[in-house]
């Protein structure tokens, strides 16, 4: 029995002046054809990169890839072909693949002459080396089109993005210096399991502290009114992104002392989903729904322990086995069951 997630998360836009984050580090970029802006999230620091060629431009296309961060940029101009990526190493850099005429200039601080395959370091810091190890996917193909993306506002085509772009960071403290923080409302209606209103106020926390390609902020710049303007000094956007990775994770699971619930709180268009290496301190999860419930779980334990699972209350019993070709035995929703470190325990025909 296996869980997978067939679907690849690369957002893309044709749209001139896009910002994407410069994943694992506090900046993002603004990208034109001739012009990368590079903006410091917490100190607003800036430095620009320009290229120079003939244009006009025509089929330009931003990727990012969610797998490792690395943004793609390409388009045609009038005497070749344009392309380069933003990647990480040990440093930032940009990898021109290829140049018009095999030869373009570029300005950072000095004018430059940049040939296919070169490579420039940027003046980023990185600020983490993590990358995504849990997904969740909710059934949604569409095309990753960021502009329709953003039109659409589907929580199910947007939280695995906001899922991924926030475990390239490791937490960050920041506290929250409003009255009113609906960042931390959000949190306390899924802890107290509170749905009425749930995707609205998902919602509202991403309309007032995200913009362009999922990157935070504190204030909401569209002046929305949906949160009052503070100053902010001695704030951090990236805490607000990083904060999410865990509201997001306790829609899935909800742990407590001997007790793990799964599912505790779906909202209401999560109808079906998968999620994988759902991770816990005491083990990591493969979960898959259907129709609102629970339908196939996979356990591995990462130590010795006897815990009570508790699903959806319209489950009565599940079958457990620790190996594919038993039979297994059938247990009932919310009883005490002990797993040994290093198995991998499959669970599955759930019944109402």
């Amino acid at each position: 029995m296996q869980i997978k997630i067939r679907q690849k998360f690369c957002l893309m836009t044709h749209k001139l002046g896009s910002s994407f984050l410069i994943l694992n580090s506090s900046y993002y970029v603004k990208i034109f054809p001739g012009l990368l802006e590079f903006i410091d999230l917490d100190t607003k620091k800036s430095f620009k990169i320009f290229l120079f060629f003939e244009g006009p431009v025509k089929d330009f296309t931003i990727f990012q890839n969610l797998k490792n961060g690395d943004v793609k940029v390409s388009f045609h101009t009038k005497r070749g072909f344009l392309s380069y990526k933003i990647i990480k190493r040990e440093k930032f850099l940009i990898f021109f693949e290829k140049v018009p005429s095999n030869k373009i200039e570029m300005k950072l601080d000095l004018i430059k002459t940049i040939s296919s395959k070169n490579e420039i370091t940027l003046p980023i810091k990185v600020i983490s080396d993590q990358k995504p190890t849990e997904k969740i996917s909710f059934g949604i193909h569409k095309k990753q089109d960021l502009d329709l993306i953003k039109k659409r506002a589907d929580l199910t085509e947007i939280l695995p993005f906001i899922f991924l772009y926030s475990q390239f960071y490791q937490d960050i403290q920041s506290a929250c210096i409003r009255k009113k923080c609906i960042v931390k409302e959000l949190t306390e209606k899924i802890i107290s399991r509170e749905k009425k209103d749930l995707e609205q106020s998902f919602l509202n926390v991403l309309n007032a502290h995200f913009f362009e390609a999922f990157i935070p902020r504190v204030n909401d710049e569209d002046y929305q009114n949906i949160i009052p303007i503070i100053d902010e000094k001695d704030t951090q956007p990236l805490h607000i992104l990083r904060k999410l990775f865990y509201i997001i994770k306790l829609i899935l699971i909800d742990q407590k002392p001997n007790e793990i619930s799964i599912l505790p709180c779906l909202l209401t268009s999560f109808h079906h989903g998968r999620a994988l290496n759902i991770t816990t301190n005491v083990g990591s999860f493969d979960i898959e729904w259907s129709k609102k419930l629970i339908k196939k779980l996979i356990f591995r334990p990462s130590k010795d322990i006897k815990i009570k699972l508790i699903f959806q209350s319209k489950i009565r019993t599940y079958r457990l086995k620790s190996n594919l070709k038993e039979k297994g035995k059938i247990f009932k929703n919310k009883e005490m069951i002990s797993f040994e470190k290093d198995k991998i325990y499959f669970l599955d025909k759930f019944q109402k």
